[in-house]
């Protein structure tokens, strides 16, 4: 749970407060979202179907998405195949931490518009564009 707002830098060159990154099934199903929060590393949760291969935790690994932005961590989280939220409805679900390493495109949720300045406060901020020490 997030205390403070986290804003991102995308490739658009906007700064998103609070986005979310989403992927969907051949079907329009939301099967994946990708989160950031201020105090643990970036979450990709995915959806848990009763399929033998979503069940198996070994197979289920080869299910995350792998996207040029993001390289994982870590294995499975605690919460693999436990019950969250995942989008307005209760689904089993597994996560993984990871990082970004590049600049991520625009994302498919956040709150507000993009804008071209960061806005002040008390937040944390992703910016990829270069490295810091």
């Amino acid at each position: 749970m997030s205390l403070v707002p986290t804003h991102c830098y995308c490739s658009d060159g906007l700064w998103y407060e609070d986005p979310v990154w989403r992927g969907y099934d051949e079907d329009g199903k939301l099967r994946w979202f990708l989160c950031l929060d201020d105090d643990d590393p970036p979450e990709m949760v995915l959806r848990v179907d009763d399929s033998p291969k979503d069940l198996d935790p070994k197979g289920r690994a080869a299910l995350f998405p792998q996207l040029d932005y993001i390289r994982y961590t870590s294995n499975a989280s605690s919460f693999d195949g436990q019950w969250r939220q995942f989008g307005n409805e209760m689904v089993r679900a597994s996560s993984r931490w990871c990082e970004l390493i590049k600049v991520p495109p625009p994302p498919t949720k956040s709150d507000g518009p993009g804008t071209k300045e960061r806005r002040p406060g008390e937040c944390v901020f992703y910016d990829l564009r270069r490295k810091h020490g």
